[in-house]
């Protein structure tokens, strides 16, 4: 079972109905520093959400049927198949709106692209849901705590505003997962894929675009 901190919304009428979950996740050292930042966030500001989540970058989350999920694994093994690891840099601390404190990724380029190969490949096997709408996410980051209070934002802005935060691993792997839409639980593995090509240099991408 894991863990991601996102909260479900059971609905009755969704029964045959699952959450997926795309995800790249860092190990070892990496993680256990992040899991103790959440940690001391929890415990200073009192919000629950960051000590029990796991942290992870969000490639892709939508809802699909039962008998859809196998549709969606092969696209998937290709996809990874025909991409780089990844070297992720993890720099300081930003905010979505008032809700949600993450650390950001330095350079994005190499993220976006794997997403977008993500979305052509499985897009066409998930249906546009109102309750659900599917999300491929551009703008990749690392969420330390969300559903924040006025108050533990303000607070969390003038310490994390100031604090500086840098660390990196390499994404080797994206992980799926899936739970339930009709029935409360936790995620749960259904499939890992590694990514099978030489580390990429975002960085040096990067700066030679700009």
């Amino acid at each position: 079972m894991v863990d991601t901190g996102k909260k479900l919304v059971v609905l009755d009428d969704y029964t045959g109905m699952n959450e997926y979950l795309l995800l790249i996740s860092p190990e070892g050292r990496l993680r256990s520093r992040l899991m103790r930042r959440k940690k001391e966030f929890s415990s200073t500001y009192g919000n629950r959400d960051a000590e029990h989540s796991l942290p992870h970058l969000t490639l892709a989350n939508f809802v699909l049927s039962d008998s859809s999920q196998g549709k969606i694994i092969k696209p998937l093994k290709d996809v990874a198949s025909r991409s780089n690891k990844i070297g992720i840099e993890l720099e300081n601390f930003k905010w979505f709106k008032e809700h949600t404190i993450y650390v950001d990724v330095k350079y994005k380029t190499d993220m976006k692209q794997l997403v977008r190969k993500i979305t052509n490949a499985i897009k066409r096997y998930i249906k546009a849901d109102n309750k659900f709408p599917p999300r491929f996410i551009l703008n990749p980051h690392l969420t330390l705590c969300k559903g924040l209070t006025n108050e533990q934002y303000k607070k969390s802005l003038l310490e994390y505003g100031a604090l500086k935060f840098s660390d990196k691993f390499t994404a080797a792997e994206m992980i799926l997962l899936k739970r339930s839409v009709s029935v409360a639980e936790r995620y749960r593995v259904v499939g890992r894929f590694g990514l099978e090509g030489p580390e990429s240099n975002n960085r040096t991408i990067q700066l030679t675009l700009f």
